[in-house]
């Protein structure tokens, strides 16, 4: 596929931006109270006056764009094969609120052959349900376990990857769980960051510790929430 947005949503956007309804500023606080609104001003008048979307538009279709229909969702994807020998198939996956960009410097450096034995990757950049272009789920139930259904569909099924490698971090991190815990003999490796150490849902084969652990983490986790609320308000 390639990335091409039409003219009249990309004034539309600009015209939304120039009529944005802004709240008062909170007495000069800047960031201590959240963004900084002169800041958010600033950048949204950038986005509606000074922003070249063409330009980056075509900076991003440098890289081969796909979309694969898998269990009816589409999903968006970079596919960028690995120049040396034997290759490793590598998914990469986002989080929360990046998309496949953030992951754009990195490709060049995976797929490159280097000659002191260091590994090259046929790296696959996957949107998750929801983010750029690929289909918002339109029903309810679209969890990590199920977005690790999908994403594992694509890489063996709809790529042919018998085995591969996953990288996420955030809520691509979370996908990344589910896969591990249930198409293990799918994986080479993970590597996360960015994550949650709880596990949702709870497999079935969990042990008397593994059970404590994640309810201790479950725990430490909705303390964190609390209290990032009661410092908030």
């Amino acid at each position: 596929m390639t990335i091409q947005i039409p003219d009249n949503e990309v004034e539309h956007l600009r015209v939304r931006l120039k009529h944005t309804r802004w709240a008062p500023p909170v007495d000069s606080a800047g960031w201590e109270a959240g963004t900084d609104a002169g800041y958010l001003r600033a950048l949204a008048d950038y986005w509606a006056t000074d922003y070249n979307w063409r330009e980056r538009e075509a900076r991003l279709n440098r890289f081969n764009h796909f979309i694969a229909e898998v269990r009816g969702t589409t999903i968006h994807f970079i596919k960028a094969d690995g120049q040396g020998p034997n290759p490793v198939p590598l998914l990469l996956m986002q989080g929360w609120p990046s998309s496949f960009v953030q992951m754009l410097d990195i490709i060049p450096l995976l797929t490159e052959a280097r000659d002191d034995g260091t590994p090259c990757f046929d790296v696959v950049a996957a949107s998750l349900p929801g983010y750029p272009f690929s289909d918002p789920p339109t029903q309810a139930g679209m969890s990590f376990s199920r977005i690790a259904d999908l994403m594992a569909e694509l890489m063996v099924d709809t790529l042919g990857y018998a085995r591969f490698a996953a990288r996420g971090s955030d809520q691509g991190g979370l996908v990344q769980q589910q896969i591990g815990l249930k198409y293990p003999d799918r994986l080479i490796g993970l590597h996360r960051s960015g994550i949650t150490p709880f596990a949702n849902p709870m497999p079935a084969d969990l042990s008397s510790a593994e059970m404590e652990y994640q309810k201790t983490v479950n725990a430490l986790h909705l303390g964190n929430i609390i209290g990032e609320a009661v410092h908030y308000s």
